[in-house]
């Protein structure tokens, strides 16, 4: 059953502009289709009553637990290329709530805030699209970029770093640990990982350093492997 995210209350939904057009001419709903729709974060189940115009009929709320019991931010530092787009899907997929882009000591790509600015409408589509797919229930957010050292004086009630000053060590941590409602992040690097006075800063800030195992992996690979131990109990 298609998702949308969805404006209005809970009597009247519309859709936006793109996603109408999407609905009807690409996914091609037809009259009296059930469809979820999202609004506020809690998901409904609607009926396609019009196409021309377009009109959803809320029918009743869907009981559902789709997202993570805790609130989880990836801090990750730009890479180079295409692989942010890839980062921010995954990241939707894996149930993180706030993606914010950093800048360090070995980064290659550099944004300004016009560069944020000018990305923002493309990194919301990514993360829409990518929501309604995984039948997400909250969308998640990307608005900042910042440094590293700014990133490591936030507050998280757990936090931690993939670094490769790690990988042979088993990381002593059980996700059990974390209640529900805290905020947890995960800092990942870009090509050329962390220095080892970052590595070491980010440690003295109370950061737990996350092994990824031997083998050096490249950073979107990284993100997907160190979200993965963090959501597994949370997924099963």
């Amino acid at each position: 059953m298609h998702r949308f995210f969805v404006e209005g209350t809970a009597q009247q939904f519309r859709l936006t502009s793109d996603d109408e057009h999407h609905a009807l001419r690409v996914l091609r709903l037809k009259k009296d289709e059930l469809i979820e729709c999202v609004l506020d974060q809690v998901v409904y189940l609607a009926r396609v009553s019009s196409l021309d115009p377009l009109h959803l009929t809320p029918l009743h709320p869907i009981e559902e637990s789709n997202e993570l019991p805790f609130h989880l931010t990836l801090l990750y530092v730009v890479p180079k290329g295409d692989k942010w787009p890839f980062v921010l899907q995954k990241a939707v997929e894996l149930g993180v709530s706030e993606v914010i882009a950093l800048h360090s000591a070995y980064s290659v790509v550099h944004w300004s805030k016009d560069d944020m600015k000018r990305k923002q409408e493309r990194h919301d589509a990514i993360i829409r699209e990518a929501s309604m797919q995984s039948k997400r229930s909250c969308l998640m957010v990307c608005h900042r970029y910042i440094s590293l050292h700014e990133a490591l004086s936030l507050p998280f009630d757990y936090a931690f770093i993939a670094s490769e000053h790690q990988k042979d060590t088993p990381t002593p941590f059980s996700m059990n640990t974390i209640q529900k409602g805290q905020k947890v992040a995960l800092l990942v690097g870009s090509e050329g990982g962390f220095s080892l006075e970052e590595h070491h800063l980010a440690i003295a800030k109370g950061f737990i350093s996350l092994s990824l195992g031997p083998r050096i992996l490249r950073s979107e690979t990284a993100v997907i492997v160190g979200l993965s131990y963090l959501t597994k109990e949370s997924m099963t």
